[in-house]
């Protein structure tokens, strides 16, 4: 029996494949996948990465193959975009389907209960303790994931049309945007097709600027700390519960979030592939997938 974990969020998909005692056998990555706003997308990058792994791996995803699957993916919490997923079929022996948030808690906190703080192209807190979950955020951009890589960017693609208006000061964020688009005509053109991956490559200008001394960069960090912190407060207001926070940006952001929560913070134990597998682990126990 070997396992294999996947993770799939926008920043794409990563899957890693063991045997049962954990030795690295193959690991494969995608492009990105959200079962909420492209299901045979997220099938499709899904079903890439797995099997990259598993040819790392020498092996080929085929009937009679002794193989556990925890798969971790984002816009699968609502009962209707998870069914939309389902229904396209997913060819594994053996398989459980949790929330991306879900495994990157497992993974963080090795199994035991905690929350865990995600912050990349989108934010969303997320714990579970005494068998019971509890989350705030991860509605998905633009509704929500404040604090997130896509609102960095879409802040900072407000504050050049501000500055292209004069309503605020061309500074040193301005100037990294125009690098891009010489006028808002070109930036308007852009935003017809562009999605939260999009939007979150503009982020880095935010934390580059900000520690060049763009005090209109530092006001966004700010701002998103805030918030950030809110779904913190609101996933556990008990503040009862250690946290962790994961992600691309959980670096850049978490010295920005309120005192009293950044105090609340661990180091992860794991990543949210190991999360999978834990997931993985679960399904040889479980009598329906």
């Amino acid at each position: 029996m070997l396992l294999l974990g996947i993770d799939g969020g926008g920043s794409g998909v990563r899957a890693r494949l063991t045997d049962l005692n954990g030795a690295l056998l193959g690991e494969g990555r995608s492009g990105a996948a959200n079962a909420r706003s492209d299901p045979e997308a997220a099938r499709r990058h899904l079903l890439e990465a797995a099997g990259l792994a598993l040819r790392a791996g020498g092996l080929e995803l085929e009937a009679g193959l002794e193989l556990a699957v925890g798969i971790g993916l984002a816009g699968v919490d609502r009962p209707s975009d998870r069914q939309r997923l389902l229904e396209l079929g997913l060819p594994f022996p053996r398989y459980l389907l949790a929330t991306d948030a879900a495994v990157a808690r497992l993974g963080a906190h090795g199994g035991e209960i905690g929350g865990v703080l995600i912050c990349g192209t989108g934010s969303i807190a997320y714990a579970e303790s005494a068998g019971r979950s509890r989350r705030s955020g991860g509605w998905g951009f633009p509704l929500g994931d404040e604090g997130g890589g896509a609102w960095l960017g879409w802040q900072a693609l407000r504050h050049y049309l501000a500055g292209w208006d004069k309503r605020s000061r061309r500074d040193q964020l301005y100037q990294a945007v125009a690098e891009r688009f010489r006028e808002p005509a070109e930036l308007l053109e852009w935003a017809r097709g562009a999605g939260p991956g999009d939007y979150a490559s503009f982020a880095p200008l935010v934390s580059q600027t900000a520690g060049s001394g763009c005090r209109a960069a530092q006001a966004i960090l700010a701002a998103a700390g805030r918030e950030l912190s809110k779904l913190i407060r609101a996933a556990d207001p008990s503040g009862a519960l250690a946290w962790c926070a994961v992600g691309g940006l959980a670096a850049t952001l978490t010295p920005w979030l309120d005192p009293r929560v950044r105090a609340r913070l661990q180091p992860p134990k794991e990543d949210a592939l190991a999360g999978a597998l834990l997931l993985a682990r679960r399904c040889l126990k479980e009598d329906r997938l």
